[in-house]
């Protein structure tokens, strides 16, 4: 009874509020996306175009339960983090459109939070992503990149492409938009068709937003069936607005519509409900109601279809029963005014053996009932009693093979860290052995040693062991492996490199910023070139001598 006359309370709310606020009957899907972030609580995202008053009314209900509202707040206010993702199309029939079409996108990445993620998706012969654009940077380095391309537009199977994106990779927000930039032209006959594009989107609950870019009144027709895509989706709102007459589009610069969006973003309702004490159907699939009333009286309402293995509960609330406590009456029995009284000397004479035999088998008939009834109780306390130790045997072993199972896995991860720990070491080993190799090998191989000496300069000498066969860089800095003279300003870095092949030295200019001479012949455009003991070489302010021994 308590269950029935819930349900029946649920109905009369719901049937109040949608007949007599009048539910309009061209009513648009709003409900963006259901999810949970914990046990007990739900959240809805909704998306109402038009409605930017507090909702004075929210009611929720999931299949025929009423949840209770936690809070309801704007997406604006809140902050709530959101996927755009916005199609551009980029084919012929663009030009003279895409400034147009970058200051609608530009007005978007300008106003998105540092949360909140960008994608960019360019739509000609094919359709290809940005990827996430987390920053305003990147956001706009992938504007200024966008460029007529003159291909053909395949609008159908790039509004397919985008929604597929929102809903299935990684990474994507809560709260997702599609805007759609373009002139509304589907040039690709072998595409994917309107019909399919159209199902999508109204199956999709994402908001689709059409940014039409309308050149003249021509473009207008077109303009309206891009328009269908965003009138069918779940809250999303086609630009230019029209005039009251329908006839002809309002005239909006591509940053008014793009702050347009924006704003329609911002309103987005986010709705938490709570779950505690909902029971769980056992159908595969519940319905989620939502009836939003705002303060005007104006009323609207859209379900969503939630798979019932995807609904956490923290604990399913138990079956409300109609406990009867059954109450035993024993009445006593009262005379007949219709039968006649006997007399006293019948009723002392009453006692005769056939109601001395009735009530004996009343009663013999009543111990073997109580029997019976008594024999049955026992029977099924027995019956549930054994399957309760069933149950916990049951449960017992599952817990066992749980712990041997998580046992194993923790056996297994430590026998998989020791083994590549101990090929991390035998790595280590090997490249240690390679590197003493390599030491020794170089510690093995000739050296000469070459002195440079500033001409004309006391005390300015630097001496260079040159190794057979490697090179030896010199310069002003620590990126050379010879530091000539860190306060030489005019000496680079890295300004010119010395090689001993065995017989000979050389020496070659590294692009430095003053050049480098032997002998006063400036050598930056003539590679290696050979020097003796005794010539000059010049880098940066100074002019040194070499010397060494052959």
């Amino acid at each position: 009874m308590k269950k029935m006359a819930g349900r029946i309370l649920s109905f009369l709310m719901v049937w109040n509020l949608g007949a007599g606020l009048g539910l309009a009957a061209d009513n648009q899907a709003f409900i963006n996306n259901v999810y949970q972030e914990t046990e007990d609580q739900v959240e809805i995202i909704c998306t109402i175009p038009g409605e930017t008053d507090s909702a004075d009314q929210v009611q929720v209900l999931l299949g025929d339960q009423m949840l209770s509202i936690h809070d309801v707040a704007r997406a604006g206010q809140e902050k709530l983090p959101m996927t755009v993702y916005c199609l551009v199309d980029v084919s012929g029939s663009m030009k003279g459109r895409m400034d147009q079409a970058k200051e609608v996108l530009s007005a978007i990445n300008s106003g998105l939070s540092e949360q909140d993620s960008l994608v960019i998706g360019k739509m000609g012969n094919q359709i290809t992503d940005s990827g996430f654009l987390n920053t305003r940077e990147e956001g706009k380095a992938e504007i200024d990149s966008l460029a007529y391309t003159g291909e053909d537009t395949d609008l159908y199977s790039g509004i397919i492409h985008g929604l597929r994106f929102l809903r299935q990779e990684p990474g994507v927000h809560s709260m997702r938009a599609l805007v759609v930039i373009s002139d509304g032209c589907d040039d690709q006959g072998d595409g994917s068709t309107w019909r399919e594009a159209y199902e999508m989107v109204s199956q999709s609950h994402i908001p689709v937003y059409t940014a039409a870019l309308v050149l003249s009144a021509a473009d207008y027709e077109q303009a309206k069936e891009l328009g269908s895509f965003a009138r069918s989706s779940a809250g999303g709102v086609h630009l230019p607005k029209s005039d009251d007459s329908g006839s002809k589009p309002i005239s909006m610069t591509g940053e008014e519509m793009g702050q347009e969006i924006l704003n329609c973003l911002g309103e987005t309702l986010r709705i938490r409900a709570d779950l505690t004490g909902i029971r769980k159907t056992e159908k595969d699939t519940c319905r989620l109601t939502v009836i939003y009333k705002n303060q005007a009286g104006r009323s609207y309402e859209d379900s969503f279809e939630i798979q019932t293995r995807n609904l956490r509960l923290r604990e399913d609330a138990p079956e409300e029963t109609d406990e009867k406590q059954t109450q035993h009456i024993v009445e006593s029995s009262e005379e007949d005014p219709l039968d006649p009284k006997p007399s006293e000397e019948e009723d002392k004479n009453a006692w005769h053996f056939p109601a001395i035999a009735g009530a004996a088998a009343a009663l013999a008939l009543i111990l073997c009932a109580v029997g019976v009834i008594g024999a049955k109780r026992k029977q099924e306390e027995k019956k549930r009693r054994e399957e309760e130790r069933l149950c916990q045997e049951e449960e017992k072993k599952r817990q066992e093979e749980k712990q041997r199972q998580e046992q194993q896995e923790r056996e297994r991860q430590e026998q998989a860290r020791r083994q590549q720990a101990q090929e991390e070491e035998k790595r280590r080993q090997q490249e240690m052995e390679k590197q003493r190799a390599r030491e020794e090998a170089f510690r093995s191989l000739p050296r000469l040693s070459v002195r440079l000496a500033a001409i004309g300069q006391q005390n300015k000498t630097c001496v260079v062991e040159l190794v057979k066969g490697y090179e030896m860089t010199a310069g002003r800095n620590g990126n050379a492996q010879i530091i000539l003279d860190s306060r030489d300003t005019k000496l680079s870095g890295v300004h010119f490199v010395m090689l001993w092949d065995g017989k000979s030295v050389y020496v070659w200019d590294m692009q430095s910023k003053n050049g480098t001479s032997v002998n006063g012949v400036v050598i930056n455009h003539l590679g290696r070139v050979a020097v003796r003991p005794g010539d000059s070489l010049r880098a940066g302010s100074y002019e040194y001598r070499l010397y060494w021994e052959d």
